[in-house]
């Protein structure tokens, strides 16, 4: 059949107009923005088509563009809140430190004046040359007390910095239960006894109990802040006691109740804020509202659970977990701390680099107590490295926060010269951060001790020290 000429082009124009419409939708397709589509055709139908089209790439294109509008908007959030939050970030990180400065000079300057109102008393009571009569040594007790109370809230409250930043160092181990247990309890029998508080011991003598997994002297801090509290926040002739529970030979639970004047139901939440009294500011009650915020982190840190039950009128019981451990097959010897009780008085030679006069008159009566010792003294790490290459002394006790050159420094020095790279340092510091105790290591000290000083400590290590620089045994 014969096609009339006017129908080839018509059909010409068609299927060129189709070729049109398909080569632009693959173009959008393949992510073109194209200019709407013009049809050269007679056709209504191809026509009709062509708008459709160029409508819906229209509506497409708007909508792309709201789209592109809205990432922009979204991108200038983004970027408005990554700012924010890094400076806020920034402005955390500041205030951390900024608190981490404020609370390790807070140490520094209230430990200094303690070592001497601590050291002080210690020496007025085991003073075996000028002995006190036994008011006097109630009155130095107290003192002794009050000095120790202030020490531990300070130590309270750094502690629950560090636990906050992440900066405690724990020594897990496995420890006799039964041996912790025993040791807090000696350690807080006085305060039991100053409170007139009835006592029972709810362990039966033949229990065996097992060993845990934790950091000894931390499990002890937290039984002592919860007797601590048993025993304050109770009422007159009330009563204290501790337990303790095996759960499936997994886990330990350490329990400490009494029957005082318990914790209002309303207040319960508040708890383990730190520093909330719970509304008790004013009670007479002595404390910071630090010691249980700072006893449920020290229990988390070990692998623990803390919890309690309280009812006002009636008392609380407060609990924690630890897990048990495997008991080693070859237990370390453990080492007492004992008051220095021995003859010898050694001789020697002491040079002390102190800038506090109260911490040199200290550290003259100790000495004159406890040895024979000489001592020189100077207020500069300077003048004191002088004295070291000129008299060569047995000991160097040095304080590390001194003006001009620091203990630590001083001390690389004096290892760096020949002539006094053998001779003993002490560091004697309010600073008493794990930190500042290894860049003191690092230097090449041999022994530190954080204001305020145990003296007993300190004159056990000064007269074994002297000991061996005279040549005598150990």
């Amino acid at each position: 059949m014969n096609e009339r000429p006017g129908q080839t082009s018509d059909k010409s124009d068609l299927q060129l107009a189709v070729r049109q419409i398909v080569d632009q939708l693959r173009r959008a397709d393949e992510g073109d923005r194209l200019a709407p589509i013009e049809i050269e055709t007679a056709d209504e139908t191809v026509h009709a088509l062509g708008a459709l089209i160029n409508t819906a790439l229209g509506r497409a294109y708007s909508a792309a563009d709201h789209l592109e509008d809205v990432n922009r908007e979204l991108d200038q959030i983004i970027r408005e809140r990554t700012a924010e939050l890094e400076y806020a970030r920034a402005l955390a990180e500041s205030g951390n430190a900024a608190k981490n400065n404020f609370l390790a000079q807070m140490s520094h300057e209230l430990r200094t004046p303690l070592n001497s109102i601590i050291g002080f008393a210690q020496l007025m009571i085991d003073s075996r040359k000028e002995v006190l009569s036994e008011r006097q040594r109630k009155q130095a007790r107290y003192i002794l007390q009050g000095g120790r109370h202030l020490l531990g809230l300070i130590n309270d409250v750094l502690d629950l910095s560090k636990i906050e930043s992440g900066r405690l160092d724990l020594q897990i181990e496995a420890i006799d239960a039964g041996e912790i247990i025993l040791e807090s309890l000696q350690m807080i029998s006085p305060l039991i006894d100053s409170y007139g508080i009835r006592f029972e011991n709810r362990i039966e003598d033949d229990t065996i109990l097992p060993w845990v997994q934790c950091d000894p002297l931390r499990v002890k801090q937290c039984l002592i802040n919860l007797l601590n509290n048993a025993i304050k926040y109770n009422k007159p002739e009330g009563g204290v006691w501790v337990d303790v529970h095996n759960y499936d030979n997994k886990r330990l639970r350490f329990i400490v109740g009494d029957n005082g004047i318990g914790i209002p139901s309303n207040k319960q939440h508040e708890l383990f804020r730190p520093f909330s009294r719970l509304g008790r500011e004013d009670s007479g009650i002595e404390g910071s509202g630090v010691g249980l915020a700072l006893t449920r982190l020290l229990v988390d840190s070990m692998n623990g659970a803390l919890d309690f039950l309280s009812i006002e009128g009636q008392g609380s019981q407060f609990w924690f977990d630890l897990p048990i451990a495997e008991k080693p097959l070859v237990i370390a010897e453990k080492k007492y701390a004992a008051l220095y009780e021995g003859t010898s008085r050694p001789q020697g030679l002491v040079l002390y680099i102190e800038d506090m006069p109260s911490n040199i008159s200290l550290m003259r009566d100790i000495l004159s107590e406890y040895t024979q010792a000489q001592l020189l003294t100077t207020h500069s790490a300077e003048a004191g490295i002088q004295i070291a290459r000129d008299q060569l002394p047995d000991l160097i006790i040095m304080d590390i926060n001194l003006a001009g050159m620091n203990g630590i420094d001083a001390t690389r020095y004096l290892r760096s010269v020949t002539a006094t790279k053998n001779i003993p340092v002490f560091a004697l510091t309010g600073d008493a951060r794990e930190e500042t105790r290894r860049r003191c290591e690092q230097a090449g000290v041999n022994m530190f001790f954080a204001k305020p000083v145990d003296v007993q400590a300190l004159v056990k290590a000064v007269v074994r020290c002297l000991d061996h620089r005279l040549g005598k045994l150990l």
